[in-house]
C-alpha cells in the first residue's frame, strides 16, 4: 500500500511540475502576442485557447513511437544553444540599448526599493553590463567549438536529422538579427531612403533608442498618484 501512496504522489508531483511548465510557456507566448496586438486583449480567452491548441498539435509528434528521438533532438538543439543567445541578446538590449539606468530606474519604480539606487546599482551593472555576457558568450563559443554529431546511447543520429537540428537553432537565434535588419529597413524607407551618413546615422539613432512610450504606463501611474516617488522626473508625449 505504501508503494502505491508514493506512485501516486510520483505522478502527481510531473503532472503539477507540466502545468507548472505549461503555465510558463502558454504565458510567454501569450504576452509577445498581445504586446504585438493590443486589440486581442479583448479576446484573450480565445487566444490562449489558440495558443493551447497550436501547442498540442505541434506536440503530437512526440508521442508517436520515434518521438523520443525527436525529443531528444529537440533538447539537444533547442534547448542550448537558443536559449544562450537570448539571454545574452536580452542583457546588450537591457543594459546598452535600453539603458541599465532606466532599468534600475523601472525596478525601484515597480518596488519601491530605494536600496537599488545605491551601492546594489553598481554592483549589478558589473554582471549585467560585463560579467553575465562575457560567459553567455564564452559558452555558446565553446559549445560550438565542442560540437559533435548527436547520439543517442548508440544510436548515431543521421546527418540529415543533424541537419533539421540546425536548422531549429539557427532559427531561433537568426531571428534576432533578422528582426533587427527588417526594422532597420523599415525605418530607413520610411525616412525617405536617405543615403547620406547623417541620414543613416539618424536612422539608426531612432531605431536603438526607446521611445517615450515605453514607459507611458509608468508615467501615468505616477501622473495619477499610484507612485509617490518623486526620484525620477517623466516627459509626457505630445
Amino acid at each position: 500500500r505504501q508503494y502505491r501512496l508514493w506512485a501516486i504522489l510520483f505522478f502527481l508531483m510531473l503532472f503539477t511540475l507540466g502545468l507548472d511548465s505549461q503555465f510558463a510557456i502558454v504565458e510567454t507566448i501569450l504576452t509577445g502576442v498581445l504586446d504585438y496586438r493590443p486589440r486581442l486583449r479583448t479576446h484573450k480567452m480565445k487566444v490562449v485557447a489558440g495558443v493551447c491548441i497550436v501547442g498540442f498539435l505541434c506536440g503530437l509528434p512526440l508521442t508517436c513511437p520515434g518521438g523520443g528521438y525527436l525529443l531528444d533532438l529537440l533538447d539537444k538543439y533547442a534547448a542550448v544553444w537558443p536559449y544562450l543567445f537570448i539571454g545574452f541578446s536580452e542583457l546588450v538590449l537591457v543594459s546598452f540599448v535600453y539603458g541599465y539606468n532606466n532599468f534600475i530606474d523601472d525596478l525601484i519604480e515597480m518596488t519601491n526599493c530605494k536600496a537599488l539606487n545605491g551601492g546594489v546599482k553598481y554592483f549589478l551593472a558589473v554582471f549585467y553590463c560585463f560579467i553575465s555576457p562575457l560567459l553567455i558568450i564564452v559558452m555558446l563559443f565553446i559549445n560550438w567549438a565542442e560540437y559533435t554529431p548527436f547520439t543517442k546511447g548508440e544510436y548515431v543520429y543521421p546527418g540529415w536529422a543533424n541537419g533539421i537540428g540546425w536548422l531549429i537553432a539557427m532559427f531561433c537565434i537568426l531571428a534576432v538579427p533578422f528582426v533587427m535588419i527588417g526594422h532597420l529597413v523599415y525605418k530607413w524607407m520610411s525616412a525617405g531612403k536617405p543615403m547620406d551618413t547623417d541620414g543613416l546615422m539618424d536612422v539608426l539613432d531612432e531605431s536603438k533608442t526607446h521611445t517615450k512610450k515605453w514607459r507611458a504606463n509608468a508615467f501615468r501611474s505616477y501622473k495619477n498618484g499610484e507612485h509617490k516617488s518623486t526620484d525620477f522626473e517623466y516627459e509626457e508625449e505630445h
